[in-house]
């Protein structure tokens, strides 16, 4: 593009002579097609060029918009072409050559209102070459004019300076005017024009984004971006120009190219910078043109609204919902939904995404800058969905799962009235606008990601291997299941388990983040987990597991599951219905852990009396019924694992882990550090969960009351023996057996211990 800068400058002044006392020699004006004027004798030493111009001037371009921007040219015209105002006979004497000299200012203040042969004055043509010069220059580099509008003054301001001119014929000579040197250069004739500017949104760093462009560019620059604007600067021979970029009301310019210079400006109590360049062709000696490349680069000026800051490493950029549906374990899917506040231009980059191009920088696009995006055509947004790394989450899933879980690439889900890719601003409430828009651009949430937008992911249809899953979140969170393996145990197993205890494990949030890498913005997150049917947790929400983590925030939480139907073992038991503490047929209490009860029958039989020997034989026999109803764990048990709380096992469950305890060495609670004990009779009995245990157990309380009993008979026998009236043989020993009873499962995983098992 090309920028024609003319820049005004002072001619150092010389000692003149009093208008009384002539100095000028030469009569041309007075002579030549004119009867009456004074111009300053022509002297080639007083010109500054050695071209056929001499014009300074300064180019101001004041940025109305991002796409509008009015200019003020300022010119100070020393000399000028010949052919331009149509006055190549005029002679200028003294050795002047009509070939290689312009007109200087005197000659043409004097012969403005000539007219000449094209039939308009030399004040006409002058203004009009003035006006199509400028025209040329911004249509063929800068943008598209309009309004143009030249005028002359006399005055103009350059570089701070206010330079005087005048185009009054009778003011202008050292013979006229006291102080002024002999000088034909000087003063200069000044012309000021005024023009708008069109300028093509591509060569502001966007594509044509239709009437959103304004919007546009205040979106990027509030957002934390800047924009690069090139330009090249043009001066034509003989020509100084400044040139002078004004940014406009909310702009800032930060950078520019080498030669240019930043100069601080306030207004309205708020600062910023705009850009100056001095292009001088004063010295050419051909007819080229002097171009300079030239670029400045724009942010947002602090105002009421200021431009976007984030702290990329430790401030939140998305929010990561992972939804587990596990109601139905068979068909279990995941859903990942990712509120994007912000991503950085780091991790963009790393993702291969580019938001726009190469003149626009942006250190992160937030979620306004996503929607401005999107609604302007800038970005390709269902390009930056496909980038988001989800093949990542695929492989990580891989490494610590041997289910087949994939999900889709993220899609862009549907807004609401916290954000969306189509969330749509509220004046005054969510932005302070006074229309609704798309992206905010002023207030406090201008271009930040307050409102994120939402992306989304599901996974395929899954399985899920209870069993291994149990492992993996054990080996994850440092649950300690003590030797027991659950890829053993069916559904129902373990609903039944879980209904007779509760399982926990605490660990750090940060441990919900450190399958992050590099490749996904700093991110808080949330997992819930919808738990089948038959598990509940004991905290919150009893159908679902809800984890959380905030940025900067870590904190422990814990997970505790039991089942849907859980066991509490703190009430009494009877033999009988109604049960209380006051019924008499009470077996515990409601303090009682372990609970038993035994009965024994001693039946006596074929009693012989002989009179001659004074002795009876009787026939002794009898039954024992052992009853288990529930078994304690020892404290010790939950004081050493942190993970599994059960403090007794009811009657129902040792049928069901009976059931399959045998698969492991010592029954399903061997891994246990204490083994359960039933105390009997002052003994502590083993019992391990095994139909072996069981069974050694049975054996163990048999042996006891048959020694029991035995003990019992013999010192009943003695005891009457002694009394000596009568006398009764020993009977023997008295053997008892044990079988055990009542290990029929119930057809549902509800645990009761109402139901004993018997020992017979």
């Amino acid at each position: 593009m090309l920028l024609a800068v003319l820049i005004l400058s002072i001619a150092p002044p010389t000692i003149s002579a009093d208008p009384g006392d002539p100095e000028v020699v030469n009569n041309i004006c007075e002579t030549w097609n004119s009867t009456a004027g004074i111009c300053d004798d022509y002297n080639f030493a007083d010109d500054e060029t050695a071209s056929m111009e001499w014009i300074e001037g300064r180019y101001s371009v004041n940025m109305a918009n991002s796409t509008v921007m009015s200019v003020t040219l300022e010119w100070a015209i020393h000399e000028i072409r010949r052919a331009d105002i149509l006055l190549e006979d005029l002679p200028l004497g003294n050795g002047s050559n009509s070939s290689m000299d312009g007109i200087p200012a005197d000659y043409i203040r004097n012969y403005l209102d000539y007219v000449t042969l094209s039939g308009s004055t030399v004040r006409d043509m002058l203004q009009n070459t003035v006006s199509s010069t400028v025209t040329s220059l911004i249509d063929n580099g800068f943008g598209t004019t309009s309004g143009v509008q030249t005028s002359y003054v006399n005055q103009i301001t350059y570089e701070g300076q206010t330079i005087g001119c005048t185009d009054d014929r009778d003011e202008d000579s050292a013979d006229e005017v006291a102080g002024l040197p002999n000088d034909a250069y000087n003063p200069p004739i000044c012309l000021r024009t005024t023009m708008a500017i069109s300028v093509d949104p591509s060569d502001l760093g966007m594509t044509e984004v239709g009437m959103e462009v304004e919007r546009a560019y205040q979106g990027l620059l509030t957002m934390g971006g800047t924009v690069r604007t090139d330009m090249n600067l043009t001066a034509l021979p003989g020509h100084r120009a400044s040139y002078e970029f004004i940014p406009p009301s909310y702009g800032t310019v930060v950078n520019v190219s080498d030669q240019g210079d930043l100069l601080l400006a306030t207004i309205g109590g708020f600062d910023y910078n705009y850009a100056r360049w001095d292009v001088d062709h004063k010295d050419a000696t051909d007819e080229n043109w002097l171009n300079q490349s030239a670029s400045i680069t724009m942010a947002r000026r602090e105002t009421n609204t200021k431009a976007v800051e984030i702290d990329i490493g430790n401030e939140r950029g998305i929010q990561v919902e992972i939804l587990v549906d596990a109601s139905d374990e068979r068909a279990t899917s995941v859903d990942v939904k990712l509120g994007i506040h912000h991503v950085g231009s780091d991790t963009l980059e790393n993702w291969d995404w580019s938001y726009i191009d190469d003149r626009v920088s942006v250190p992160w696009v937030t979620a306004d800058g996503l929607r401005l995006a999107h609604h302007t055509g800038l970005a390709d947004l269902s390009e930056f969905a496909e980038k988001v790394p989800v093949s990542d989450m695929n492989d990580l899933i891989a490494e610590i799962s041997p289910i087949n879980i994939q999900f889709e690439p993220f899609e862009f889900s549907s807004s609401d009235q916290y954000g969306g890719l189509d969330f749509v601003h509220s004046p005054g409430v969510t932005c302070s606008e006074s229309a609704p828009s798309s992206w905010c651009i002023l207030g406090e949430t201008a271009m930040n990601g307050t409102y994120p937008v939402y992306l989304t992911t599901s996974s395929n249809t899954f399985d899920m291997d209870f069993g291994t899953t149990i492992n993996a979140i054990a080996e994850e969170f440092e649950i300690d299941l003590l030797g027991f393996d659950p890829t053993m145990i069916t559904q129902e197993d373990r609903a039944a388990i879980l209904n007779g205890l509760v399982l926990s494990g605490q660990f750090n949030s940060t441990s919900l983040v450190d399958w992050m890498d590099d490749r996904l913005p700093t991110a808080d997150i949330t997992l819930e987990i919808i738990l089948p049917e038959y598990v509940r947790s004991t905290e919150g929400d009893q159908e679902t597991i809800r984890l959380t983590h905030t940025i900067g925030e870590p904190i422990d939480q814990s997970i505790s599951i039991t089942g849907s139907q859980p066991y509490d073992w703190r009430h009494p038991i009877c033999r009988g219905t109604d049960c209380g503490l006051d019924s008499l047929d009470l077996v515990c209490g409601p303090t009682q852990r372990t609970c038993v009860g035994l009965n024994v029958d001693i039946e006596l039989s074929d009693l012989d009396v002989h009179e001659w020997s004074q002795s009876i034989d009787i026939t002794a026999g009898g039954q024992m019924e052992f009853l288990l109803y529930r078994v304690g764990v020892p404290q010790s048990v939950n004081e050493e694992s942190n993970n599994i709380d059960i403090e007794a096992v009811p009657s129902d469950l040792i049928r069901r882990i009976v059931h399959f305890g045998d698969r492991m060495n010592g029954g399903l609670l061997a891994p246990l550090e204490d083994d359960l004990t039933v105390p009997f009779e002052g003994e502590e009995i083993p019992f391990v969960l095994s139909n072996q245990g069981l069974n050694n157990f049975a054996n163990r309380v048999a042996n006891i009351v048959e020694e029991q009993v035995n003990d019992d008979l013999q010192e009943a026998i003695q005891e009457i023996n002694q009394q000596g009236e009568i006398y009764l043989k020993d009977p023997g020993y008295i053997s008892i057996t044990a079988r055990i009873d009542g290990m029929e499962l119930l057809p549902n995983a509800a645990v009761s211990d109402l139901r004993p098992i018997r020992i017979l």
